[in-house]
């Protein structure tokens, strides 16, 4: 039997960290697909947190933001 997930294990924004209840956007950005809550919070992480924190960003965020295959 599987354990169910923690909290941090969970899906969770790119951009503002919330954790998915309902639907989200999936995008590709620099070869890795990410997980958004919102169409705004893509436009957030294109137009300040990529060009603010470089693709460096992508090694920071916690792997719950990344869609697995």
């Amino acid at each position: 039997m599987k354990r169910p997930l923690e909290v941090y294990e969970r899906p969770h924004c790119a951009a503002c960290g919330q954790l998915f209840t309902w639907e989200q956007v999936t995008k590709k950005r620099e070869g890795r697909k990410l997980r958004f809550c919102s169409n705004n919070c893509v436009k957030i992480f294109d137009d300040y947190l990529l060009p603010t924190y470089g693709s460096d960003l992508l090694m920071t965020l916690s792997g719950s933001v990344f869609e697995t295959p």
